[in-house]
């Protein structure tokens, strides 16, 4: 069986600046980012990456060590480990609408083009609503055909939408593991449009007024599948020449009671209290960040979380 790399994985945007680095010293992938070993000596895994990235690579391990074994197993279990894994890989593309900047940059150049091509790709996206690859008419057909094939315009992929007559739109999006989330674009007669987006997978709270309540608490939402929710609205309203301008967190989930941090601060390298990172928190700042919508335009709705209530009310570039 052929051997299975870690450049396969990264040449569809996993982490492609830690390819080939055999140095013991720390890396700078991003800002914060730490490097620590993998099992195999050849390379270095991002502490700073998902989860579903350090899975990723340790799969490689896996198979890369039953194949250089001397073991005198059947060749098709290994033969099916081997296009299980290249299932992953293929959901684990790169997503323009929730990479930084930064990372898609260190892509970018490994996929030997020169980095400015991805601040345009941002550009195509963010500012102009592109939904496919093709309609990006400055890029270079090579780097086009290489995003078609090792990135993605959006992850969330659309279940079910409703359209009113008023133009409101109501969808549903399926995540990755199979969970569904609600987000609802509302226009409005003085030309306000606000996004109504989700923060948890169903609602722990059980308000029994609520249908989500009612449904049960699956799971918290990732950052960037908050984010993503924004995202994709105010692209699309983009490309009719208007913009997203308000943002409601009265969706699906409690946004206060999402408080799980993605990382340890073993990981990260940093104090407990730097780390306190939320995922509604991360996702408020990219949106005011690279979305530019006002931190006065966002509303966070609570049932009464009053300790995160504090929290929020102390949070910095967020009142």
């Amino acid at each position: 069986m052929p051997r299975l790399t870690t450049q396969r994985i990264i040449l569809l945007g996993m982490w492609a600046a830690a390819v080939g680095r055999r140095s013991s010293r720390t890396h700078a992938f991003s800002p914060g980012a730490v490097y620590r070993h993998s099992a195999s000596p050849s390379r270095f895994v991002p502490a700073r990456s998902s989860f579903a990235t350090r899975l990723l690579v340790s799969q490689v391990d896996r198979v890369n060590a039953a194949s250089t074994s001397g073991n005198t197993q059947s060749k098709e279990p290994k033969q099916n480990q081997q296009e299980q894994l290249s299932t992953n890989v293929e959901s684990f593309k790169v997503n323009i609408h929730t990479v930084d900047l930064g990372e898609l940059e260190t892509l970018v150049k490994a996929w030997g083009f020169p980095k400015y091509r991805a601040g345009q790709i941002i550009k195509w996206v963010r500012d102009q609503g592109a939904a496919t690859f093709d309609e990006m008419a400055n890029l270079p057909l090579p780097l086009r055909e290489v995003l078609k094939e090792r990135a993605t315009i959006g992850s969330l992929e659309l279940d079910t939408q409703l359209v009113s007559k008023d133009g409101t739109q109501k969808r549903v999006y399926r995540l990755a593991d199979g969970q569904l989330i609600e987000s609802v674009l509302m226009p409005y007669e003085d030309g306000r449009n606000t996004a109504c987006i989700s923060s948890q997978a169903g609602c722990a709270m059980g308000c029994v007024f609520c249908a989500t309540g009612q449904m049960g608490f699956a799971r918290q939402l990732t950052p960037d599948e908050i984010f993503e929710q924004v995202a994709r609205f105010a692209s699309e309203l983009q490309r009719d020449n208007r913009r997203l301008s308000n943002i409601v967190m009265m969706g699906m989930g409690e946004p206060l009671a999402n408080v799980r941090s993605l990382t340890t601060s073993n990981e990260l390298g940093r104090s407990e209290h730097e780390n306190q990172y939320r995922n509604v928190i991360q996702a408020l700042r990219r949106i005011t960040q690279e979305l530019g919508i006002g931190q006065r335009k966002i509303t966070v709705s609570t049932v009464g979380v009053v300790p995160n209530i504090r929290k929020l009310m102390y949070e910095e570039d967020l009142q």
